[in-house]
């Protein structure tokens, strides 16, 4: 379900950027377009930031008890990584002074820049630091913490495997 939103989040952005592109020459209208996919952006990914805070929250319920299954609590940690690339990229688009290192390599697009913040993603929620992307930031710092602290409060129990 996390990657269907977020799919369907990143779509609809590139492609109100696309037709802001194509049918506005003038720039305050330009503005008001990407203004629109933030706010999109920004309504979409907050109502995803409660629903994996709210499950995540049942999840390691479960796993306290053992009741948890492997797949469930891989599709958490999972859906935790798609989250925070979908919140570093609205973050990024708000704020893109906030990161060093983010357009290295000419981002043209919104599928673009989420991939590259799916991989920053991916190696903060692995504790691998193989991104070269550094949020620079106090505020998204405290949205790395956040993942990270997601990320590991649910390991899965000694008795389960993934």
């Amino acid at each position: 379900m996390t990657f269907l939103g977020q799919t369907i989040c990143i779509a609809l952005i590139a492609g109100i950027e696309e037709l802001g592109k194509k049918s506005f020459a003038n720039s305050t209208k330009r503005a008001d377009i990407e203004l629109t996919g933030n706010i999109l952006l920004t309504t979409l990914q907050a109502a995803h930031l409660f629903l994996v805070l709210f499950v995540s929250f049942k999840v390691a319920k479960q796993v306290v008890h053992r009741t948890a299954s492997g797949s469930l609590v891989a599709q958490s940690y999972l859906s935790t990584v798609l989250l925070f690339a979908g919140l570093y990229t609205l973050i990024y688009r708000l704020d893109p002074e906030g990161w060093k290192r983010v357009s290295e390599g000419n981002i043209s697009s919104p599928i673009l820049l989420f991939l590259r913040m799916l991989f920053f993603s991916v190696s903060t929620a692995t504790l691998c630091g193989t991104s070269v992307i550094e949020p620079i930031q106090w505020y998204i710092n405290l949205f790395v913490g956040l993942q990270v602290l997601l990320s590991h409060l649910l390991p899965p129990s000694p008795s389960q495997s993934i």
